[in-house]
């Protein structure tokens, strides 16, 4: 399996400290990572690194979509985010929908 079949891991706040760090982590020990920007973002994330639009929210469809080919997630919640129950738990329930083992 190359490592463009492996299962990836998907970061939430890719572009930010915490998840830039995080996706520089896993790069470092060979992780296939999938980083999530938000939609009609410029933001770039380094080479090796698929970008991938998320928005936290109740789309459940659209995270199994985001998450698709990724066997662990990095959920890292935006400060802005009071109401965790409407915003992240759609994110959580997607992930165990589609087979995601690890949630940190």
């Amino acid at each position: 399996m190359s490592n463009d079949d492996a299962p990836a891991v998907f970061v939430t706040g890719a572009t930010g400290d915490v998840g830039s760090a995080v996706v520089r982590h896993l790069q470092a020990k060979g992780q296939r990572v999938v980083g999530a920007v938000r939609p009609g973002s410029s933001a770039r994330l380094p080479d090796g690194v698929e970008a991938r639009e998320f928005a936290f929210g109740p789309d459940v469809a659209a995270h199994r979509a985001a998450l698709a080919g990724c066997d662990r997630l990095f959920l890292l919640r935006p400060p802005a985010i009071e109401d965790v129950q409407r915003q992240l738990f759609p994110v959580i329930d997607a992930a165990l929908d589609t087979g995601i083992r690890q949630i940190v």
